[in-house]
């Protein structure tokens, strides 16, 4: 899986489980990759074990978008 993909496939799962919390754990590029979201809050994101989320609440989409390109 790529960034893209995974960043696809998150924004896939944020749409599907709108107002509910939603989880997503595989490996992107040889990394383990754990995400915890809320819609567009990113609450939990580890690479490799290491939390790397430093989010705020009720982000834009874009912003949500922007901050799993600049962490992943």
């Amino acid at each position: 899986m790529t960034k893209q993909e995974l960043i696809t496939h998150l924004n896939m799962l944020r749409k599907t489980y709108k107002n509910n919390w939603f989880t997503f754990t595989g490996t992107y590029e040889d990394k383990s990759i754990e995400v915890k979201c809320y819609n567009t809050w990113l609450q939990i994101v580890r690479v490799n074990g290491l939390n790397v989320s430093n989010s705020l609440m009720d982000i834009s989409v874009k912003q949500f978008n922007t901050e799993l390109n600049n962490i992943l």
